[in-house]
């Protein structure tokens, strides 16, 4: 597994480095991030000569390295959860807990050829996606965090409570959302954390929205070209109650200052 992207590894002299950019392969072998090139500035040992004049090889090094650096697939700074399509030149965020596996059934049942399905948590490379419309969905924050209480906690037990902590999450909304507030929501499980987290803001095209799905995805199938098929949902919850009925004012409280960076930044309200 890879831990350093793009990092400038301290080898023997603070002038030499190692600049990496790994290799991550996805089913038929998709390139998101491309492999490591070495730039050697000195083979000297004068630790802070910044200054000194640079050896042959080095010069070499140099300018084969402005050469590959304008080539080179810079990673994201962030893992997101992408699935990227090379013929219709798109790559979509993926967000836990909003439509993603309806929208999956609908792009294969128009007949698109996924070439990153479903990439966990990776880099991609920017320059390499820099023209791809790159789009997400997202959702009401407070309904989100009622929609995963019912399907990972009530339906499963997806967070590994222990029996005796599981029965009470089950019974109680509010220990569940205490529970979530002890996390880092900006590092914990994809289905609790800010959904701003798992969409690069920096390069998204759209943002499409729950609450407006038929519309939105019918958008983004039009804008990519993609025969338009039946919206058949998967993933449902049997269960139409209302997410406004799981709070009241103290657990919207507590949920608006979980979630107040996602809530600001979408516009979103109870």
């Amino acid at each position: 597994m890879m831990k350093k992207i793009l990092k400038k590894i301290l080898t023997k002299s603070p002038l030499d480095y190692f600049f990496y950019i790994k290799r991550k392969i996805n089913g038929g072998g998709n390139l998101l991030i491309i492999n490591y090139l070495k730039i050697k500035t000195t083979d000297k040992k004068h630790y802070w000569g910044w200054k000194e004049e640079l050896t042959p090889e080095s010069e070499l090094y140099q300018q084969k390295a402005k050469k590959m650096v304008k080539e080179l697939s810079y990673p994201s700074s962030h893992k997101y959860s992408v699935t990227i399509c090379e013929e219709k030149k798109f790559m979509w965020f993926q967000v836990a807990k909003v439509a993603s596996r309806t929208i999956y059934g609908m792009l294969k049942k128009s007949g698109i050829y996924l070439d990153a399905d479903h990439p966990y948590r990776c880099h991609y490379a920017k320059n390499v996606y820099k023209d791809y419309f790159k789009f997400a969905f997202i959702r009401n924050p407070y309904d989100r965090l009622v929609s995963c209480y019912k399907n990972k906690v009530l339906r499963v037990n997806h967070f590994k409570f222990s029996d005796e902590v599981w029965e009470e999450m089950k019974q109680d909304f509010g220990k569940f959302v205490d529970f979530v507030g002890e996390k880092n929501i900006e590092k914990c499980s994809v289905h609790l954390r800010l959904q701003s987290k798992l969409i690069d803001l920096n390069e998204i095209n759209f943002i499409g929205r729950m609450e407006n799905f038929d519309d939105d995805i019918r958008y983004v199938f039009d804008k990519l070209e993609i025969p338009y098929k039946e919206i058949m949902r998967e993933n449902v919850s049997e269960d139409k109650t209302s997410y406004r009925a799981f709070y009241n004012e103290e657990l919207k409280e507590k949920v608006t200052k979980i979630y107040a960076k996602d809530l600001n930044i979408f516009g979103y309200d109870f």
